[in-house]
């Protein structure tokens, strides 16, 4: 559908944001986002070097000009909001005290000057602004000499509906548009299948009901930062989530591993720790240990574990883990003699 009505200009605010209320979206994005430089240079003396592009090449530098555009409004509005609080200060000093004698504003001696600049500056932007509008002009009078052609634009929402136009009779006077420039010139069969259940109903009357049944892949680039963050706080929750299944430690049923006070081991590092230093207390204090029992069901339970999760027979695991505890004692500064009386309370060689 060709939108000849819609001028551009008309949906972009001074923040460079496509909407029916001046705000939202910088336009200059859309021409990023597919790589554009800025507008070329236009040959004079006749020659139309636009005639060739298509739509969206023509549309997309003209976005990247009303970004400057709504770059300079910016630096329009801010200069004015000084000047404004400037203004401020000086009438409340001179209701305050304009009737004291000898009074002298010194607010207004002290403002003057930087006023005086803010205007100077404002009648800069303001020029720079007229250049970029006859920069533009080229463009526009492109889009007006061909009849016109399909434009695009998505409420900036989190589920924003895709429209022809600006004008739609769902959307308000507060509504906020994303303009895709890029698309200019698409047939709505296109913009149809790329908005799936984002295409407004109202626009486009003939979208298929299994292309409205699924989700779209046109988005505003608010919605692909959005998405692009839960997708990478997504990854980051799998990852860890890899992580600690990779660490875990279960029993050949699927059952946790628990340690001395019931709690689940989260690692088999842990697991194995608490093994090692249970095989210690049992090679120092015996089995007459009162905790003696519970000391032996995790060494017997982190070494099946262990050798479930490795891969290995519970003797060859076991022998690892004797080893292991064997040269704990020699490093904490066992004697070979207390070592080999463990070795042989414990039925070792």
């Amino acid at each position: 559908m060709t939108i000849s009505n819609t001028h551009p200009e008309s949906i972009v605010d001074k923040n460079g944001k496509a909407t029916t209320v001046h705000k939202k979206n910088d336009l200059a994005a859309s021409a990023k986002r597919v790589g554009s430089a800025p507008a070329p240079s236009l040959a004079a003396h006749g020659i139309n070097p636009l005639a060739d592009y298509t739509p969206a090449e023509v549309d997309i530098p003209l976005a990247e000009i009303y970004g400057r555009i709504s770059g300079e409004k910016r630096k329009i509005a801010g200069a004015e909001s000084y000047i404004q609080s400037y203004q401020n200060t000086i009438e409340s000093d001179q209701k305050r005290f304009g009737e004291r004698e000898g009074y002298v504003n010194r607010y207004a001696e002290q403002y003057a000057p930087k006023i005086e600049q803010l205007n100077k500056d404002i009648e800069k932007y303001e020029a720079n602004i007229e250049e970029l509008r006859e920069e533009a002009q080229p463009y526009q009078q492109e889009f007006r000499d061909r009849g016109g052609w399909s434009r695009f634009y998505q409420v900036t929402n989190s589920n924003g509906h895709v429209h022809t136009s600006t004008s739609c009779s769902t959307c308000y006077p507060t509504t906020e548009f994303y303009w895709h420039a890029d698309r200019s010139g698409s047939t709505e069969e296109q913009i149809i299948d790329e908005s799936g259940s984002d295409a407004c109903t109202v626009c486009f009357p003939n979208a298929p009901v299994e292309t409205l049944n699924r989700p779209g892949t046109l988005e505003t680039p608010d919605r692909t930062a959005q998405r692009e963050a839960r997708e990478e706080r997504e990854r980051v929750k799998n990852e860890k989530a890899r992580v600690a299944a990779e660490k875990a430690i279960f029993m050949p049923s699927g059952d946790p591993v628990l340690d001395e006070y019931n709690h689940p081991f989260k690692t088999d590092l842990a697991a194995e720790r608490a093994a090692s230093s249970a095989r210690s207390n049992m090679f120092w204090y015996g089995s007459s240990h009162p905790s003696a029992d519970k000391w032996q069901e995790i060494i017997s339970n982190v070494t099946v574990a262990l050798a479930h999760k490795r891969g290995t027979t519970v003797e060859e695991m076991e022998e690892v883990q004797y080893n292991k505890a064997v040269a704990k004692l020699k490093k904490d500064g066992y004697t070979p003699e207390s070592i080999q009386k463990i070795r042989n309370d414990n039925g070792r060689p």
